[in-house]
Order: structure tokens, then C-alpha cells, then sequence
């Protein structure tokens, strides 16, 4: 993704980065492949990346993100996401509405239009006392190419009018107990701070792990609110709480959200990692959780897990792909989704060029078209794919794709 000059994420852990010059406004997964201002992708098998979730414009130059997640403007604020238009020498928000496994981003206000062309708001904090703070760098040449005034800079936080200060409490004074309460406070910043300090403690060795993983573990179970929940689950993470057999349980929770994370936080906990070649991996899933994660990706309705899944699924061996893949690609209801059939793409592609035969009878017999002109396209450019391309030209799933 080029130009991220912002990114935050919101009440349910979903990740969006405002950009500079490219279409500002981007949901971000793990896994996926975004657009890029100038050269190909590094992968030139991306074929298709994932697109904008904007559905308008601003003048193109943005910079900061933030989610309200605080408690002292009006309520439609909450989880909107502020950012900086260095251009329109404004603070705007975005307001987020779900679609399919991704949002639509429409304009929510002209927050802060400041009518001062030497005014460069760049970067936007949420405070303690859940005030909007900007950087402003104040200076006329906004390229920044000859910095005519240094030492002009100023921070301005915004407020309500009539909102009084709260004097904001010593977090790292407090209990472990008392930490593991905040995770349900109004205000994020002490949400992210309280769970930051029980991770800081567990590290060190000084967390009272039975004590906190018991309260996390209740208020995972009997908060109502979803992203309460999830904070649980998060903290719980962090603190090194989860277990394989917990995180099995979760993956029959009745929120989508929870049974997403789950997925994540079960496909984390292993040897592999980004930067290790897949076919290399030493680590595997446990066959139950293996055959339950593709059952999941087979009939489970939402497409939020099927998200998680796409994303999973790339950090597995490849062996362990397949029957994921499987049941992935078999919804035709996610053809137009901004992320999935692009997400299925991306983990199947590598395996292409040594799986052939099983690539292409994977996508012959899914629901998603544009899977099956990807691998078509990468047998016929690939290198790996030219070695072996007279096998699959015989075949017949190949002469039925040309057909098709």
C-alpha cells in the first residue's frame, strides 16, 4: 500500500489506513495486496489488489487516522475516523458502514476547515480526557521540500464546549485487577494503556496470571456489548491467557467477530511467520482444529470469518491449504466482495506453479470466475508454471477451463 500516512483501528480491531495521493481510504488485512502509486507489485502474480473502500473524494493529500473511541462528543462521533487533508488544510471524518467482509467509507463532516493555507494538520491523537489533538506543522510549503519556518509546529486539541477536564489517573500505579477493569472503559486510550501495562507485566514475570486470565475470562463471558468482548480476548492474548483448546471453544461463539479472532489468534500461535517460506514451515495445525477450520470455511454464514480464514490460511504449510480452500471458494455469494475472492487469490497462488492439476480442479469446481482466469494466467506466465506446462495441457480440468 503506498502513502499510509495514517492508520488506526476501530471499536472491533478492523484495521484502515488513510493515504497520500493514492484514494485515501484503504481496509487493511493480514495477507492482503493493496495499490500501489507507482511500479508493479513486488508479486507480479498479484494480478488484482484490493481496492479503496471510499465511496467519495477529498482534494487527494491525507495524513493522521483516528477512530473516536472516546466519550465526551456527541454519540454519532463514536467510531467515526478523523484524519487530516493537508490539501484542504482540514480535519475531516469518515463514517465506516459494514458491507460483506469490509466497510464502505462515506464523508461524515468537514470537522475542522481552518481557512489558513499555512495551517498543515498531519497527524491526529485521541487523549485521556477524550480530546481530538492535531499536529499542525504550520508551514506554507506542505511537500516540505524548503522548511521556511521550523520552529512554528503547534499541537491544538479539540473540545466540546463546556466539557471540564478530568484529571487523568497514574494507569501504571495501579492493580492488576483494577487494569483488567478499564478494559471496559468509554475512553480506548485506556483501554490500549491498561492493556499494555498487563502485557509489560506479564513479560517481566509480574502479573498475577490466574487472577487476571479468571476476570478476563468472565467478562469475555458474560459482556453483552461485542467490543468489550473482544478487548477481553485481546488482553487475554497479550498476556499469554488463550489457550488452543479456549480458542477451539471460541470457534462456536455465537459473534462472528469473536469466532474471527479466534481463527487469528489460533494461526498466530505457531512457528510460521510472514517471512518464512511456506512450503518450509515446520509447524502445523492439529488435525481437529485443522478439519474444523475448513468446515467453518464451508458453512459458516459470515463472511467476516471467511476473511480471517483467507488470511489464516496463508500463514499454513501448504499441504494444510487445501481443504480450506475448498470450502472458501464454494461461495458464490462472495463473487463481489472487495476482499475475499482477491484474499482466496493470494493464498492459492503460490501453490500454483507445484499444484497444478489441484489448483485448477480447485477453481473449476468453486464459485468463484476470476479464480480460474488467476490460475490460468499464472501457469501460463509463471516460471514454475513453464516446466510443467505440457502435463497440465493434457489434462482434462484444463482443456474444461479453456471450454469454459
Amino acid at each position: 500500500l503506498s502513502n499510509p500516512w495514517g492508520f488506526d483501528f476501530n471499536d472491533y480491531g478492523q484495521g484502515c489506513a488513510t493515504c497520500c495521493v493514492i484514494p485515501h481510504l484503504f481496509h487493511v488485512v493480514q495477507g492482503g495486496t493493496y495499490h500501489k502509486q507507482a511500479r508493479p507489485h513486488v508479486n507480479p502474480y498479484i494480478y488484482d489488489d484490493i481496492k479503496t473502500i471510499r465511496d467519495h473524494t477529498h482534494l487527494s493529500a491525507h495524513g493522521g487516522a483516528r477512530f473516536y473511541l472516546a466519550d465526551v462528543f456527541p454519540a454519532e462521533y463514536r467510531d467515526r475516523l478523523f484524519m487530516c487533508n493537508i490539501h484542504e488544510h482540514a480535519v475531516l471524518t469518515d463514517v465506516l458502514e459494514p458491507k460483506g467482509s469490509s466497510f464502505i467509507g462515506h464523508h461524515g463532516d468537514d470537522f475542522l476547515p481552518t481557512n489558513d493555507l499555512a495551517w498543515v494538520g498531519f497527524s491526529v491523537e485521541i487523549g485521556p480526557e477524550g480530546g481530538v489533538y492535531v499536529l499542525d506543522w504550520h508551514d506554507q510549503n506542505i511537500c516540505g521540500n524548503e522548511v521556511k519556518f521550523p520552529n512554528s509546529g503547534r499541537i491544538y486539541r479539540v473540545m466540546p464546549t463546556g466539557v471540564k477536564d478530568k484529571v487523568t489517573p497514574d494507569l501504571s500505579a495501579m492493580s492488576d485487577v483494577e487494569l483488567v477493569e478499564y478494559q471496559l472503559h468509554s475512553n480506548d486510550w485506556f483501554v490500549r494503556h491498561a492493556r499494555t501495562l498487563l502485557q509489560y507485566r506479564q513479560a517481566s514475570g509480574a502479573l498475577n496470571r490466574k487472577v487476571v486470565h479468571q476476570k478476563l475470562n468472565d467478562m469475555l463471558n458474560a459482556t453483552s456489548e461485542v467490543p468489550k468482548r473482544l478487548r477481553a480476548l485481546w488482553a487475554l492474548y497479550v498476556t499469554e491467557g488463550l489457550t488452543e483448546n479456549r480458542l477451539f471453544e471460541l470457534l462456536n461463539d455465537a459473534d462472528e467477530h469473536v469466532r474471527a479472532w479466534s481463527i487469528q489468534f489460533l494461526c498466530d500461535v505457531s512457528k510460521s511467520n510472514a517471512f518464512q517460506p511456506e512450503r518450509n514451515a515446520d509447524w502445523v495445525l492439529e488435525p481437529d482444529v485443522l478439519e474444523k477450520l475448513a468446515t467453518m470455511a464451508q458453512v459458516d454464514p459470515s463472511q467476516v470469518v471467511r476473511l480471517y480464514l483467507a488470511s489464516a490460511v496463508q500463514r499454513l504449510p501448504f499441504a494444510q491449504r487445501w481443504s480450506i480452500l475448498q470450502g472458501l471458494v464454494s461461495h458464490v455469494e462472495d463473487v463481489a466482495d472487495n476482499n475475499l475472492p482477491r484474499m482466496y487469490w493470494f493464498a492459492l497462488e503460490p501453490m500454483v506453479p507445484e499444484y497444478q492439476r489441484e489448483s485448477l480442479e480447485l477453481v473449476m469446481a468453486g464459485k468463484i470466475p476470476r479464480l480460474q482466469e488467476f490460475v490460468a494466467r499464472r501457469l501460463i506466465m509463471g516460471d514454475g508454471g513453464n516446466k510443467k506446462l505440457n502435463q497440465v495441457q493434457k489434462a482434462e480440468v484444463w482443456n474444461g477451463l479453456i471450454k469454459k
